[in-house]
């Protein structure tokens, strides 16, 4: 068996090279006789390129660092004309996507999934506009200036430490601003629309984002649907009081959020605002977009006694 490992050396703070080299011997351990290929990312977008490159000649691709290297290899994959299985070995900041997954957060214990795993179908999300997937939350709004921030700090901090930094930072700033949300069926036709003042909006394949923080506590990853949690304008002190709640998912019965599903989400702003738009722990642009299901779209290395 091949298997083309995606490694990010930039990834928690410049320290996933020190961990690849600590744990690269547990693929030789393995009870399966594995090839092994490493590639290294230069530089943003790299994990793309190279994970669609590797799909040609290669059984599985590795993705070995933090979120933005999982949403790369996923883009590879997604966009090769070959598609290969994706193992997910932690080695990031936050790593939300494979708490999302329900996988390993270790990357030992990662690893030694291979020695008996078996291929699970997943749902992934996609980007009209940006033409890019994502694993577990798109988010819009307040959280996406969030991830903007605490992307510009430092990453030696723990996931979770490093984004409370950046919310305290961004609640100085941020105003709500009003957006028009249409919820679409599979033709793209209008099943509902509605327009208001909003803080942000988290459309998720995923529950997770942010390092832990539960915020689409009903999403499920093979449902084939997006859970969407709506955040309306609020004080400074409201948010104070939600922001514990959101570990938990207990946010959703406060007054100031809204939920609901749908296969097809378009967010449209006012003309005037610029409102950012993450996805999987990575500021990719702004609005307007349109976010659509792509159901069992992706296949995930799994441990087989699951």
């Amino acid at each position: 068996m091949k298997a083309t490992v995606i490694l990010n050396p930039a990834a928690k703070g410049g320290t996933s090279k020190r961990i690849w080299n600590s744990v690269k011997e547990e693929f030789f351990r393995l009870k399966t006789e594995i090839e092994l290929e490493i590639k290294e990312t230069e530089y943003v977008g790299h994990g793309i390129k190279l994970a669609e490159e590797a799909t040609t000649d290669s059984d599985i691709i590795v993705a070995f660092g933090g979120d933005g290297t999982t949403n790369e290899c996923i883009n590879g994959i997604l966009r090769s004309q070959s598609i290969v299985p994706l193992h997910i070995v932690p080695a990031g900041t936050g790593n939300d996507i494979p708490t999302t997954l329900r996988l390993p957060l270790k990357t030992v214990d990662a690893i030694r999934i291979l020695n008996d795993f078996k291929i699970v179908y997943v749902d992934t999300g996609f980007l009209e506009e940006k033409k890019r997937y994502f694993a577990g939350v798109a988010s819009i709004g307040f959280d996406a200036e969030v991830t903007h921030v605490a992307n510009e700090s430092s990453k030696r901090l723990k996931g979770t430490t490093n984004y409370l930094l950046a919310i305290i930072k961004t609640l100085k700033k941020f105003k709500a601003k009003r957006v028009t949300i249409q919820i679409l069926d599979s033709q793209k036709k209008v099943i509902s629309e509605f327009t208001d003042k909003i803080l942000l909006i988290a459309i998720g394949n995923g529950q997770y984002y942010g390092g832990g923080m539960r915020i689409v506590p009903k999403a499920h990853v093979t449902d084939g649907k997006f859970h969407v949690v709506l955040a309306k304008e609020a004080s400074v002190f409201e948010l104070f009081k939600i922001l514990p709640w959101i570990y938990s998912g207990r946010h959703i019965y406060h007054p100031v959020v809204k939920e609901f599903e749908g296969f097809v989400i378009k967010v449209i702003p006012e003309e005037e605002d610029d409102l950012l738009v993450q996805i999987d722990g990575e500021v990719i642009g702004e609005l307007p977009e349109m976010f659509i299901t792509r159901p069992k779209s992706l296949p995930i290395v799994y441990p087989r006694k699951r």
